[in-house]
């Protein structure tokens, strides 16, 4: 756990800590369905990605770092 936030970046190791100390955890699972996506800042957001239940393989892209205000459109 860190006090400052504006100058650490959170790492996996954070997490674990965080568990480690038996802190309260939330949990929600969402289904993305095939030809769907969804974006979130993940930075601070803990995700698997996971695939379990499903036969057929599946591809992720990740664009990770900041982008300039209004660099991209309304999304709906």
């Amino acid at each position: 756990m860190r006090d400052h936030y504006e100058t650490h970046h959170p790492h996996t190791r954070d997490l674990w800590s965080y568990l480690g100390a038996k802190r309260p955890v939330s949990v929600l699972r969402l289904r993305v369905e095939p030809g769907e996506g969804w974006i979130a800042p993940t930075v601070l957001l803990p995700f698997d990605e996971s695939t379990e239940g499903e036969d057929l393989p599946s591809a992720t892209a990740s664009w990770l770092g900041h982008w300039e205000r209004g660099l991209f459109g309304p999304l709906f």
